[in-house]
């Protein structure tokens, strides 16, 4: 077999806002909390209307009959389409069809206030799924054939590169075998076009990795953003709800003063320790909440119909 060049270099384009177009980052993509990946879908655009939580995948938001499909256990989603999405935590990929098929979108932790903001070829989203891989000392091999036919060409890629045709290899792959890490490959240079996401293992065609021909271009792994590993954010969300159901607000520092018009039912501590008050600039009846799930006012300790007017978070 020829022997494959390697490919250790970071070479990254200008940075890209276009529709279904990826942004390119100096540095790359990042993920904060790989081993415990949450989304909030939300119904409308702009982060209105219904909203559900997810921690695992969703092979299809919309069943035969228009019915929705089971998100957990008997919790079915309360709606069939997709105008926002609030990833917490972890690194996710959306499909535009059902059977995570279609258009791949990368969906790093931050907020998606429309398709747009995705990089969405249109306002379809059918099925979702976190990416629970090792993010760490990223390493593939790319060929030229299927396969891993020795008659091509072969490429061993360790880091981001922004054009594969600059290298040598050429933008024709139609078989990769990825050793460690997870990858973003584009069908453009410069991380753009189509993106398709590489978990570790063997793809034999372009089929494999939802690809509708050999074109690839451009490719980055996807980092741990630190230096020492996962870390958890100080976060508290806040529902308008009980059992974590309808709007929801979050905050990762002290706040004097809540939206009037936000009453909360349930909360979440994904990170760190929490006083609410019921008065602003941090007043009144004060309730202290550990990491935890809080599905109603009394498991928080609060009275019926007790409301939070401002927050302090704990730094023990």
């Amino acid at each position: 077999m020829q022997k494959p060049k390697t490919v250790a270099w970071e070479n990254l384009g200008p940075e890209m806002s276009a529709l279904g177009t990826a942004f390119s980052r100096e540095g790359g993509r990042k993920v904060e909390f790989p081993t415990d990946p949450k989304v909030v879908v939300y119904e409308k655009p702009f982060f209105e209307g219904k909203c559900v939580e997810l921690e695992t995948g969703m092979c299809s938001f919309v069943m035969e009959g228009g019915e929705t499909e089971e998100a957990t256990g008997d919790d079915h989603l309360p709606f069939t389409s997709v105008g926002s999405m609030k990833v917490l935590r972890g690194i996710w990929v959306a499909y535009e069809k059902p059977g995570f098929t279609g258009h791949q979108y990368l969906l790093e932790e931050g907020e998606y206030r429309d398709w747009k903001a995705w990089g969405g070829y249109n306002g379809e989203l059918q099925s979702l799924r976190p990416i629970l891989g090792d993010f760490s000392n990223a390493h593939m091999i790319m060929y030229s054939e299927k396969n891993f036919g020795s008659k091509g060409s072969s490429i061993d890629v360790l880091g981001i590169v922004a054009n594969l045709k600059e290298t040598g290899y050429g933008v024709k792959t139609q078989s990769i075998n990825v050793l460690s890490g997870v990858w973003v490959a584009y069908e453009n240079p410069d991380f753009t076009g189509e993106q398709y996401i590489l978990d570790k293992g063997f793809y034999t065609s372009f089929e494999d990795w939802g690809g509708k021909n050999c074109k690839i271009s451009s490719v980055q792994p996807i980092c741990l953003d630190s230096f020492t590993g996962p870390r958890r954010r100080n976060q508290i969300h806040l529902f308008s709800e009980p059992q974590f159901q309808g709007h929801s607000q979050s905050f990762e520092e002290t706040t004097s003063q809540i939206d009037d018009s936000f009453s909360t039912k349930s909360c979440r501590v994904s990170g760190g320790s929490w006083v609410v008050y019921d008065g602003e600039n941090f007043t009144g009846n004060q309730y202290v909440l550990e990491e935890g799930h809080y599905p109603c006012l009394s498991a928080m300790g609060c009275p019926p119909g007790a409301t939070f007017k401002s927050l302090r978070f704990i730094d023990v």
